[in-house]
């Protein structure tokens, strides 16, 4: 059975990020807003103040961030902005060196565009159970036939949507899948025993434990 990779929940400012990685995640999450009152892209997890464009500028966290291989391990959430949006988020990317990064979002037809346009990642972000059967219908069409998902593509599902009866469909088609957001050792641990490519966990304290166990 393959490990799971862990990815830091919320990893959204430089206090929490360290915390992230010196917990031992393979991956921070951070969380990307376009609002529509700023032309620049922020940094924020909360949904009101994150829409209303309030947080760190987008490109003063990632000049931040000395280490390109730090930004490797970065797990984009895109939350809102549309395809102008996440265009801008991979254009800044590229010229950090950044070509092929993993984007999970809501919005699953800006994804499936920059896929093929860009050759990013698309982990495609289901949130409830209607979520799960419209992907499912619609991945069985390729994903809005006439944008086909190029090479590694992913999943990020809430964990109590994700079946037993649906994880080895996913597995056949190479869909990665990750769960979230996990909160206890029970958990992890179950999620870990499945054979998910990634957990999301808020309690950071759990990725030290899990890895020590290891």
């Amino acid at each position: 059975m393959s490990k799971p990779f862990f990815i830091a929940h919320a990893a959204n400012n430089s206090k929490t990020l360290k915390d992230a990685f010196d917990s031992g995640a393979d991956f921070a999450e951070i969380d990307i807003w376009k609002s529509p009152l700023r032309k620049d892209l922020t940094v924020r997890h909360d949904g009101i103040s994150g829409g209303l464009g309030v947080g760190q500028y987008l490109e003063e966290f990632l000049t931040s961030q000395t280490s390109k291989s730090t930004i490797d391990r970065f797990y984009f959430d895109f939350k809102w902005g549309g395809k102008g949006g996440l265009e801008k988020l991979i254009k800044f990317l590229q010229s950090m060196g950044i070509s092929n990064p993993i984007i999970s979002s809501t919005d699953w037809y800006a994804l499936a565009w920059a896929n093929n346009k860009y050759g990013i990642i698309p982990h495609f972000t289901i949130a409830n159970i209607i979520n799960l059967r419209i992907f499912k219908y619609l991945y069985k069409t390729r994903l809005f036939r006439e944008f086909k998902v190029h090479g590694r593509q992913g999943i990020s599902i809430r964990s109590i949507f994700l079946k037993t009866k649906d994880i080895q469909e996913f597995k056949n088609n190479n869909i990665e899948i990750v769960v979230w957001t996990l909160n206890s050792q029970k958990e992890v641990e179950k999620y870990a025993e499945i054979g998910v490519w990634g957990i999301v966990v808020g309690n950071y304290n759990l990725i030290k434990n899990s890895k020590n166990q290891k």
